[in-house]
């Protein structure tokens, strides 16, 4: 666990160079959906704020004027064919109303939300906009219209078991729908610090309807079918069931992990919610046995594998110790960052790496009051150790310095080596072009002589 939370950190401290980024290396880009999942931890371990007020700033120039936001801010290449659809995705589109929100839940300061507060109705506005399009054919009901089954989303994503492809393409999905009213509630709260009551009521009442909606789209009289993990998360985490509801899709949630060997199947939106809806209902010790898994799908795993940073992908590196082929759209890209990490066999490794640090942010936020007298221990071990991890890291920095000092000798030797084989090549070339020079002007001298006897 000490490992991991020393991982994250390095994550966090190679992307949030500027603007928060994926990844260091090689997309290096602002991704909304990234930022969004992981302000919470990253407020957690850094003073981040900073990073993420510019950010913001960058959002809000590169907002569509029809309110969709710009999945990746500022912008790092020309935008292709897909994009402005995928710019309507709910839960990566949701960042402007989340992080502003974390940034001022975490420091009081209302100025955040006030300097937001128009790009944030924006997004919502577009949001709500997409459930008006619900047709007769696609949701009947007093509350269809508040159902966001049009548009385009990256759903889940990294999901284990199913394909990014299937996650958009799946023509139930309750995404949206979740976020209209998770996003709708914190809309509500916004407005009311901000003394726009009017604002307020109407960011209540349709969150209040796009529970209704949701409870009607996606479940039978507030019981979830769904073999997949994160049906169950997202409900629970966004309060879209009602309290005894609510208990009974988390016992189905534990009895669902169990029954998976203690592993997760949820993807990028809904991991973050995962151990804490678990603790929250009583399943302290399923959260934990989560949190500890060795094997792939789970944390622990690439700290097994010499990881010095997060992965993307459970299985960045196989039980063989090789590296997995990562199969992506190039259209679409990646969701977080390549990373650079090294493995037990000292060999280097080129990855993605994945946001899903997030679990700090349960990890350190536990009441102990509130947990079974059996757990208590264990979770105030782990946190005294993540506490113990991050103290050393940032009072004995010398152990990090010296390896970066070496890897700047190697460096500097390897340059240093460089320009003198250029400054013989350059030597070469000047030699080479002197002789050129020469053979030029004796065929000039050649030309002018035979040209003179041509006259005579």
């Amino acid at each position: 666990v000490n490992r991991l939370v020393k991982n994250s950190i390095w994550s966090q401290k190679g992307n949030f160079c500027d603007v928060p980024t994926d990844c260091p290396t090689r997309e290096r880009a602002g991704w909304t959906g990234d930022m969004g999942v992981f302000i919470e931890t990253g407020l957690t371990l850094m003073d981040c704020y900073p990073v993420a007020e510019k950010w913001l700033a960058e959002c809000r120039l590169n907002q569509y004027p029809d309110g969709r936001m710009a999945n990746i801010a500022p912008p790092n290449a020309r935008p292709g064919y897909m994009t402005p659809m995928l710019c309507m995705s709910a839960g990566w589109g949701d960042a402007a109303i989340l992080v502003p929100y974390a940034l001022y839940k975490r420091t009081g300061d209302r100025k955040i939300l006030a300097d937001n507060y128009a790009m944030m109705q924006r997004w919502y506005g577009f949001l709500l906009g997409r459930a008006q399009q619900t047709t007769d054919e696609q949701q009947g009901g007093d509350y269809a219209k508040y159902t966001v089954l049009n548009g385009m989303d990256y759903g889940e994503w990294c999901e284990p078991g199913i394909t990014p492809m299937q996650a958009m393409m799946n023509p139930r999905k309750s995404v949206g729908t979740a976020y209209l009213a998770y996003s709708g509630r914190l809309m509500a709260e916004v407005a009311d610090t901000l003394g726009k009551a009017d604002d307020a009521a109407n960011y209540r009442d349709t969150a209040a309807n796009a529970v209704k909606a949701y409870r009607a789209a996606f479940t039978e009289n507030g019981v979830i079918h769904s073999d997949r993990q994160c049906e169950y998360v997202r409900a629970i985490a966004f309060a879209l069931l009602g309290e005894d509801e609510s208990k009974t899709a988390a016992a189905t949630l534990n009895q669902m992990v169990i029954e998976n060997g203690y592993h997760l199947n949820t993807g990028f939106l809904s991991t973050p919610f995962l151990c804490d809806v678990l603790a929250k209902y009583g399943y302290v010790d399923t959260a934990y046995k989560l949190l500890l898994q060795p094997d792939a799908p789970g944390w622990l795993y690439e700290v097994g594998k010499g990881a010095t940073t997060v992965w993307e992908t459970w299985t960045g590196i196989d039980a063989n110790g090789q590296k997995q082929r990562i199969e992506r759209n190039e259209i679409l890209g990646p969701v977080a960052c390549m990373i650079h990490a090294t493995g037990k066999d000292g060999k280097t490794y080129d990855m993605y790496a994945i946001p899903y640090m997030y679990i700090f942010g349960w990890l350190f936020s536990i009441d102990t009051s509130k947990v079974s007298e059996n757990a208590r221990e264990a979770v105030l071990r782990y946190q005294t150790e993540c506490y113990k991890a991050l103290f050393e890291y940032f009072t004995e920095p010398q152990t990090f310095l010296k390896q970066k000092q070496e890897v700047m000798e190697k460096k500097v030797t390897e340059y240093q080596e460089c320009q003198r084989r250029f400054k013989d090549a350059q030597k070469l070339m000047n030699e080479a072009k002197s002789e050129l020079n020469q053979v030029m002007k004796l065929t000039i001298e050649d030309w002018r002589a035979n040209n003179r006897q041509l006259n005579v």
